[in-house]
């Protein structure tokens, strides 16, 4: 592949994108598998991951309405997932 691999994974370059989209719910599964049952609290919530896509309808901010918009649309979103006992990772 004309030299757009990485030299010491040899990953391609045309897979960066899906990679970086893919860590946050990478992050979330690692912390579930790495914590093991006795060192979580009985009180620590559970991980939920929140796809920021789908959270906020609102596509374009050119002013502070459309930023507030956006901001409740996301707020609305992260506190139906409080309300389970959840935790929540942005992705």
């Amino acid at each position: 592949m004309d030299g757009l691999t990485c030299t010491t994974c040899g990953t391609g370059l045309e897979t960066l994108y899906y990679q970086t989209q893919s860590a946050p719910e990478e992050k979330a599964h690692l912390i579930a598998l790495h914590t093991k049952p006795e060192d979580r609290s009985p009180d620590q919530p559970q991980i939920a991951l929140l796809r920021l896509n789908l959270a906020i309808k609102k596509r374009e901010i050119a002013s502070e309405s459309d930023l507030d918009e956006a901001l409740a649309e996301l707020r609305q979103a992260v506190e139906e997932i409080l309300k389970t006992g959840k935790r929540v990772i942005l992705g």
